[in-house]
């Protein structure tokens, strides 16, 4: 049987991280997840699915290779997870107190960190 409007393309398919879940419940050792997306570009079209997910628990000395962004190669740099760890929670803290000011987060707002209230 014929397959309707059948093409031949080349494809370019690539993984990608497209969640990040991090719990960070009271009592217990942080832990992050990542949810990984199957990307399928053919045609001109570009075709996302969902595919596996990765894990890891925090440890505050544990370090992470820094990469370069746009192409993947060790910048040389090492951080520790606890410096992570503080600037998810420097976000968080900034972001939580724009909301409750009401006003937008710009990450250098000195209402947002003024700690004399």
């Amino acid at each position: 049987m014929s397959k309707y409007n059948q093409t031949t393309n080349e494809a370019v398919s690539w993984t990608r991280c497209c969640e990040v879940y991090i719990s960070n419940e009271l009592e217990q050792v942080p832990t992050i997840r990542f949810n990984e997306q199957k990307v399928v570009t053919i045609g001109g079209e570009t075709l996302k699915q969902y595919a596996q997910f990765c894990g890891h628990t925090f440890n505050p000395q544990e370090l992470i290779q820094i990469l370069d962004i746009e192409t993947g190669e060790p910048t040389g740099e090492l951080i520790p997870h606890y410096k992570l760890y503080q600037i998810i929670y420097s976000l968080y803290i900034g972001v939580a107190k724009a909301r409750d000011q009401g006003i937008k987060y710009t990450g250098i707002n000195p209402p947002i960190f003024d700690t004399s209230e």
